[in-house]
């Protein structure tokens, strides 16, 4: 049967209107409420208390507040507000506000309407600011709003928080200038609304996200800027909110591309869920991250927890995020979340002891990334390989290496599978460690090429090479490895990759450091002189890509069949196929195993042959 989508839309706030009347009837406990309205391409945002304050954050675009906004509020029983918001001057957010302001007379405008002040030269600002001039105010950073009921928002940012320089009119894009409000309740919630706000410096925009991310910190739901443009939501600014949810207000058919593909990626690289009003015309959200809802977002907040479209349930205050929001690292190499705290879930690949009997310096990995968790002069926990652990702490950086330090380590299960190693080759590891720093990796069939072979009770350093080029094998004293033969021949190596660059910016001294003698493998390859007389890959033209691409193999490879595999950062085969014998190169459409384009993004080339295994690495551009 198919349903109305206007009947869909509605959905929600019938919902709502039912929990509004159990509530009253019962004498349960009224609740914070957060509305992302459904207005197309424009934003709409209605907040009410737990008392009943109210507040309109924008109206939508002309013609919203008598089509959209008006009837939300009819339906909710509404025939005043205390606040009306404008967060800038687009039509696209004041263009139904002079609208809802002529269905309740602007005398039910019980407080004011706030906005940035200054004015803006278009027909839609002049029907605004006649509409609400006998209410109008201009905001203040630092302005605190009471909605009753423990609820209050907070201005952090107006006007471009200071990055800017009055007069600020026509000179600066108006999305610059727009109005920040951070809403915290009683019981710790914190949400954040922004208007437009701009996170890069380009052309007619200024970076202000990057200035007001610290001042912000960390939220629970982050309303996304700019629709989910480009030109916001940077990883400097979500590195500092680290939202646990993501809404944004768009719609179907806009001619921009929302919601832009690197700003999804973020988003979720960030650890954040992502609920949109309507499914626009850019990235889709991943599976299992959120989803479309089709019309108005309900937010429900509770004591402990918080509904997002009546249900889905979220526990208030930090949550874990994905390991691979902590390997996101600055132009120096540092971590983008450096000294934040942070909650981790992960299956142990080191366990404690392996590297130290002093402290408990151990590894965890997720399907997204590895990190070290360093536990200074406590080696408590016992931690075993194959643990899943969930690692509260401090995020830190010693010689460019990633770790999580002060951590409180809870061992939830044991015996769980350990994530299979990554195969590179040597010349990757030590051109571009960075990429799997903290997860397991393997070089298959490099010989030694230099260095010392430790004796027993001293770390070693050795040099090896698959054919490729060097890379360091570094070997912890307090491993069974230690005092052993030096191994000749071709090896299979298995070992976390670290880092131990001696200064900023942390670019090089990428390693493997083996946990036993059972990482180092002489017997049982299978694929000897990977890469020692012939690469499999030519090249890979183009590289970078913006869609398809084509692997050239090398001549003398081509009589034989090749199994070509293709993985993201994660290690996840993304999409196979294969090459027959005598074929000379293959063609990928940069597509996954779905059907769907792949986001941009780096992306790992594995061909395999009966004797050998050759990797490229290839980026993605879209």
């Amino acid at each position: 049967m198919k349903v109305d989508r206007k009947v869909l839309k509605y959905l929600p706030l019938c919902l709502m209107i039912a929990l509004s009347v159990f509530v009253y009837a019962t004498g349960a406990r009224a609740q914070l409420t957060i509305h992302v309205l459904d207005v197309g391409q424009a934003d709409a945002c209605l907040i009410i208390s737990p008392t009943g304050g109210t507040m309109l954050v924008d109206a939508g675009d002309n013609g919203d507040g008598t089509g959209i906004v008006v009837p939300y509020l009819q339906a909710y029983g509404l025939q005043a507000l205390d606040y009306i918001v404008a967060s800038h001057y687009h039509s696209d957010h004041i263009g139904g506000i002079d609208e809802v302001v002529a269905y309740l007379g602007i005398d039910s405008v019980r407080v004011a309407v706030l906005d940035r002040g200054w004015s803006y030269n278009t027909s839609t600002y002049t029907d605004y600011a006649s509409a609400v001039a006998a209410k109008r105010s201009t905001i203040t950073d630092s302005q605190v709003i009471d909605l009753g009921g423990g609820v209050t928002l907070t201005c952090v940012a107006v006007n471009g928080n200071g990055v800017l320089s009055p007069p600020f009119d026509t000179q600066y894009n108006e999305n610059d200038l727009s109005v920040v409000l951070v809403l915290e309740d009683s019981n710790g919630f914190r949400f954040f609304t922004g208007g437009d706000l701009s996170g890069i410096t380009s052309g007619e925009y200024h970076d202000i996200e990057t200035s007001v991310g610290p001042e912000v910190g960390m939220v629970d739901i982050y309303r996304v800027n700019h629709h989910g443009s480009y030109t916001s939501s940077n990883s400097s600014f979500l590195s500092k909110l680290l939202p646990t949810v993501s809404l944004i207000s768009l719609g179907d058919g806009n001619p921009y591309g929302y919601v832009h593909q690197q700003v999804m990626d973020r988003l979720i690289a960030y650890g954040s869920n992502v609920y949109q009003t309507e499914a626009g015309e850019g990235a889709v959200i991943p599976p299992g991250r959120g989803r479309v809802v089709d019309g108005h977002i309900v937010v429900v907040v509770d004591s402990t927890f918080y509904t997002v479209d009546v249900t889905d349930f979220y526990e208030l205050g930090i949550t874990d995020i994905p390991i691979s929001a902590v390997r996101v690292n600055d132009a120096n190499g540092a971590p983008m979340l450096y000294a934040e705290p942070v909650i981790l879930r992960g299956t142990a690949t080191v366990a404690t002891g392996t590297f130290s009997v002093l402290h408990n310096d151990i590894y965890i990995q997720d399907e997204t990334a590895g990190v070290n968790v360093y536990g200074r002069n406590d080696p408590t926990p016992v931690v075993a390989v194959g643990d899943s652990i969930k690692v509260s702490g401090i995020v830190d950086v010693y010689r460019g290496n990633t770790r999580i330090t002060s951590p409180t380590i809870t061992v939830e299960a044991s015996g769980l599978p350990v994530p299979e190693p990554v195969i590179l080759t040597t010349a990757f590891v030590d051109s571009s460690g960075e990429d799997y720093e903290g997860s397991l990796v393997k070089v298959v069939a490099a010989a030694i090429t230099g260095g010392t072979w430790p004796a027993e009770g001293a770390d070693g350093l050795v040099t090896v090479d698959d054919g490729s080029g060097d890379c360091t094998i570094f070997i912890s004293r307090y491993t069974d490895i230690d005092g052993t033969p030096e191994p000749a021949g071709d090896l299979d190596i298995v070992g976390v990759l670290t880092q131990n660059d001696s200064s900023m910016p942390y670019t090089t001294d990428y390693r493997i450091q083996p946990r036993s003698i059972a990482n180092i493998d002489s017997t049982t390859s299978g694929v000897p002189g990977i890469g020692r007389s012939q690469d499999l890959i030519a090249r890979v033209l183009p590289n970078p890509a913006r869609g398809s691409l084509r692997i050239v193999f090398n001549a003398a490879s081509v009589g034989a069949d090749r199994e070509v595999a293709f993985y993201d950062l994660r290690g996840r085969k993304v999409a196979e196929g294969g090459a027959r014998a005598g074929e000379a190169f293959f063609d990928w459409d940069a597509r996954g195993r779905d059907g769907r384009e792949l986001a941009s993004g780096i992306y790992f080339a594995v061909v395999t042959s009966a004797d050998r295994v050759s990797t490229a690495k290839i980026v993605l551009i879209r």
